[in-house]
């Protein structure tokens, strides 16, 4: 399923409305209403205003992304609304989170955050613990593979004026034995 902006970047969204990319449960039976698998968000663009960390994830709860893609994105000046930092905190706001497997963020420009946070971070920990993730049953167990197989794809993606407080270059270090981050991505 493709959700795209009829004009790419035509579509501006302000005030930080929150997106996620995700299947969905019935949380009494855990019957899948919905897989999340194969989604396109294409050619939306945010703007300013006030959002909520892990702005945009591959989730809807516990129901992960897979096979999902943002493509021709932008997220522009997305700032912490002043009300939800607590004084003397370290407030860590992320833009986009992968959770599950073979996401991919493709040609998407990331601008102006200055607040401290990942633009782009991929979970690891979620990817392999199956439903329920979490149970009222003492005696229920879950295999947690951890991530022998994650497959995100980050590329070609533009990345200006942003808090470092990791260089992009030991970033990119760090994320290639789980993730293929191509060349192409700048700064």
């Amino acid at each position: 399923m493709t959700f795209r902006a009829e004009t790419p970047g035509g579509v501006i969204f302000t005030g930080g409305p929150r997106l996620t990319i995700g299947g969905s449960s019935n949380k009494t039976t855990g019957e899948k209403l919905a897989t999340g698998e194969y989604l396109i968000v294409d050619g939306f663009h945010w703007k300013g205003g006030y959002g909520a960390s892990n702005f945009i994830e591959f989730r809807n709860g516990y129901d992960l992304a897979h096979h999902s893609t943002i493509q021709n994105c932008a997220i522009d000046g997305l700032g912490i609304d002043p009300d939800d930092i607590e004084e003397g905190k370290y407030e860590k706001h992320r833009w986009v989170v992968l959770f599950g497997t073979y996401n991919s963020v493709l040609n998407c420009s990331f601008m102006n955050k200055t607040s401290a946070g990942a633009l782009v971070l991929a979970e690891y920990a979620y990817n392999a613990w199956g439903p329920p993730y979490n149970s009222d049953d003492p005696d229920y167990e879950t295999n947690n593979t951890r991530c022998d197989l994650v497959g995100h794809t980050i590329s070609n993606n533009y990345f200006y004026n942003y808090e470092k407080r990791i260089s992009l270059s030991r970033m990119l270090e760090i994320a290639k034995p789980f993730v293929l981050v191509l060349v192409n991505t700048k700064t």
